[in-house]
């Protein structure tokens, strides 16, 4: 998935932090069906209207439906890359080898797919909006990962969402690379 250099230095003791989600949001949205789709156990569900506490603060209301998965607790690597294959283990972009099929269209009539297809779907007729964040936090003199542009483009696919948010510790530069970059 990425260049041999962007993943070698992405497993220096210079990251201190990273990490992937995945998040599909809506106000019509049944969180259990993207469950039963993906076939992995979200790290949080919230309902809209629904209350609920983070531990630090207490009866928040979320404004729409929410599933999530986050990496943070699964994934145990500072290489950004495995997390990153994670999440699109989970999508079906990825096969259990670790075997890349990134350059591969939904277009097709691939069984391999279908679980995409079906993602696709359910975002549309909920209507419901999915996206994946990118976290990485180096230090001062660590290399920023470069994430291929292949993950955009397969991601455009179904309509999924690339927030990216690269730091690193404070240095000449500050922050660097934070932000969304929209894939749809």
């Amino acid at each position: 998935m990425a260049a041999k250099s962007a993943t070698s230095s992405t497993k220096s003791s210079q990251t201190l932090k990273t990490f992937a989600t995945f998040r599909v949001t809506g106000d019509n949205l049944v969180p259990d069906e993207v469950t039963q789709l993906l076939k992995v156990q979200p790290t949080h569900v919230r309902l809209k209207g629904k209350p609920y506490s983070t531990g630090k603060s207490g009866n928040i209301i979320p404004s729409t439906n929410i599933w999530f998965f986050s990496t943070d607790t699964v994934v145990f690597s500072k290489n950004i890359f495995d997390h990153i294959r994670l999440v699109l283990f989970i999508l079906g972009l990825m096969g259990s080898g670790g075997a890349e099929i990134l350059d591969a269209t939904l277009n097709g009539r691939s069984t391999q797919f279908a679980g995409l297809v079906a993602l696709k779907s359910l975002l549309e007729r909920s209507p419901a909006k999915a996206a994946m964040t990118i976290f990485w936090h180096g230090s001062s003199g660590s290399t920023v990962p470069r994430i291929p542009d292949g993950l955009f483009d397969v991601l455009r696919l179904i309509d999924v969402t690339v927030d990216v948010d690269f730091d690193k510790d404070e240095d000449d530069l500050g922050r660097i690379g934070r932000g969304r970059r929209k894939s749809a």
